[in-house]
């Protein structure tokens, strides 16, 4: 095929100048509607393609927010049971008594 002009037809093809015939009013038409096809097509891609990185992205946010509260969990257990050893070894430790003089 060779070069077309910006509604798709042929450079060399002859220029209709006083009316558009019935046959070339239909190639435009079938032109513009497939375009429109295409077009609604590749929109429909897109809004895919962007669903999917939209929820790839919620996927990891709740994956790193459990992460954060998983390993919070562990801090706070383990400080907890350092505060009971460090509890229960005061209350194991002898206590000397005050001697009245």
């Amino acid at each position: 095929m060779g070069d077309l002009d910006s509604c798709g037809f042929p450079l060399n093809a002859q220029k209709c100048t006083g009316r558009i015939t019935g046959k070339l009013l239909y190639q435009k038409e079938q032109i513009l509607t497939d375009n429109t096809k295409e077009r609604a097509q590749a929109e429909a891609e897109f809004k895919k393609t962007q669903k999917q990185q939209e929820a790839a992205a919620a996927v990891a946010a709740y994956v790193a927010e459990a992460d954060a509260v998983r390993a919070k969990t562990a801090r706070l257990g383990e400080l907890r049971l350092a505060k009971e050893a460090a509890d229960k070894a005061v209350k194991d430790k002898p206590v000397e008594k005050v001697r009245k003089r």
